[in-house]
């Protein structure tokens, strides 16, 4: 006899994971959480925008909208780019730790802040990796200032270009919006296409590589099938034989 707990499916629901890093500077848990717009600071995007973003955002691409992947291109590229700067910069300051005569322990606050997310996207869980390894390189650049292996002002101004770097790399998941287009729509120039390539400020046509889905982002999602497109006939093709076969049933 077979047992189902659920009776309202004969398949499991979808997958669900979460990660979770222990953050000690209070930069990159305001990275984090990013900052409203006020009467005198204007907004800065946060890693759990950036997510709600990338979650839109990847969507649409799974529904075949192409400027979502055009998109995901873009946030693919931001990322990488983010994670050798990273790395580029801990490297740095890692071999002027070691090119001292002592070793640099390189601490943690007393008062740490662990935080745990469940993003859907890959793209989200990266750029979560990415603030911990940058939120590492900032307690790097505090150590070095507190031993005198650098002056207060260079120590701000690394530690401004981490900021920035991160902040930067947020904002590529800026400027998408949604009109639940598909690659037909493109291709057909509807009105809702229009609509979406004035309001996503697109001067030119998308590239031809992206619209034949030959250039998509490494962890874009697959794309949904047309079922129009699965179940439809494909026509015969046309042959002697064929064509002799419909001249004598004419006759």
């Amino acid at each position: 006899m077979i047992n189902i707990s659920n009776s309202n499916s004969n398949r499991p629901g979808p997958l669900r994971n979460s990660s979770s890093a222990e953050f000690n500077t209070k930069e990159a848990v305001a990275l984090f959480y990013g900052r409203k717009k006020t009467e005198k600071l204007n907004a800065i995007i946060g890693l759990n925008i950036f997510a709600t973003k990338i979650k839109d955002i990847n969507n649409a691409a799974h529904n075949d909208d192409p400027y979502a992947d055009y998109f995901l291109l873009n946030i693919d590229s931001a990322l990488k780019g983010a994670a050798r700067r990273l790395s580029e910069w801990q490297n740095t300051f890692t071999k002027l730790s070691n090119d001292s005569l002592i070793t640099i322990n390189q601490g943690s606050s007393v008062n740490p802040m662990t935080l745990e997310v469940s993003f859907s996207s890959t793209y989200a869980n990266i750029a979560f990796s990415l603030l911990k390894q940058s939120d590492n390189l900032m307690l790097t650049i505090y150590a070095l200032k507190h031993i005198g292996l650098i002056n207060r002002v260079v120590c701000n101004q690394e530690i401004n270009k981490v900021n920035k770097l991160m902040r930067k790399t947020f904002l590529s998941a800026d400027g998408y919006k949604y009109f639940s287009i598909n690659r037909k729509d493109v291709k057909q120039k509807t009105a809702r296409y229009i609509q979406a390539h004035v309001a996503m400020k697109f001067t030119e046509n998308l590239p031809q590589e992206i619209m034949d889905k030959s250039l998509r982002a490494e962890h874009a999602p697959n794309i949904i099938l047309d079922p129009n497109e699965v179940f439809r006939k494909k026509p015969k093709p046309v042959t002697k034989n064929t064509v002799a076969k419909e001249t004598s049933n004419d006759q």
